[in-house]
């Protein structure tokens, strides 16, 4: 991807894309010099997108060191992926006491769906929707201290939540979840749907998501 006419945002993109699908691996050392010569711009966009990925999480600029792709532990992911849990769970508890119609998540698994039919697959096209789709859920809750916990846990920047890699057959079975997740709501049975959204984003993904961490970090 090289234009002349290139903006501060699509470069952000580019780079974001890079990040979240591995070709910029955890760790690496990016240089604003080699960007700016690779898109044909100068030094400030590049400057200003390391900015804006530092704030999603994802990069890591150390003064007189240079600009690191940011990595995350095996702790911290565990963690991240706890909390997340069970922010949701309280979040699909209060959806269905409040009596919300999920028409937003229905919309997000439409598209999904749409993207899943595709012999091109963006993943993360795939991974931004899947990110609002359990975002959404959060938001019809309708309390704002948990969304914006939520939103402070930066999940939407996390690589290992919504844009780690899946199998076709993994890519359907998490469909399935979803539409099952939505019937739920449909059913007003808040202690069944606190129970599958917990498996759903703990138990199985938990286990698939530090399995693979493992594999890429060895050591």
């Amino acid at each position: 991807m090289s234009d002349l006419n290139i903006s501060v945002e699509q470069l952000y993109i580019e780079l974001r894309r890079r990040i979240l699908t591995g070709e910029y691996t955890g760790g690496l050392k990016l240089s604003e010099n080699k960007l700016a010569k690779e898109f044909h711009v100068s030094r400030m966009p590049v400057r200003e997108s390391f900015k804006h990925l530092e704030q999603d999480g994802l990069l890591t600029i150390l003064p007189k060191s240079g600009t690191y792709v940011r990595s995350q532990s095996l702790g911290e992911v565990k963690e991240i992926l706890e909390v997340r849990t069970f922010l949701e769970a309280l979040a699909i508890r209060l959806v269905i006491e409040r009596g919300e119609e999920p028409s937003e998540p229905e919309e997000c698994l439409s598209l999904m769906a749409d993207l899943l039919e595709r012999k091109d697959f963006d993943a993360v096209a795939f991974g931004e929707i899947h990110f609002r789709f359990h975002r959404s859920l959060v938001q019809l809750a309708g309390n704002t201290m948990l969304t914006e916990t939520y939103d402070k846990m930066r999940f939407r920047s996390s690589r290992h939540v919504f844009f780690s890699p899946m199998t076709p057959s993994e890519q359907k079975l998490t469909h399935r979840e979803h539409e099952k997740i939505i019937a739920l709501i449909r059913e007003k049975n808040p202690v069944k749907a606190e129970q599958f959204i917990i498996t759903h984003l703990w138990k199985r993904k938990r286990k698939n998501l530090i399995a693979l961490i493992e594999e890429q970090n060895p050591n």
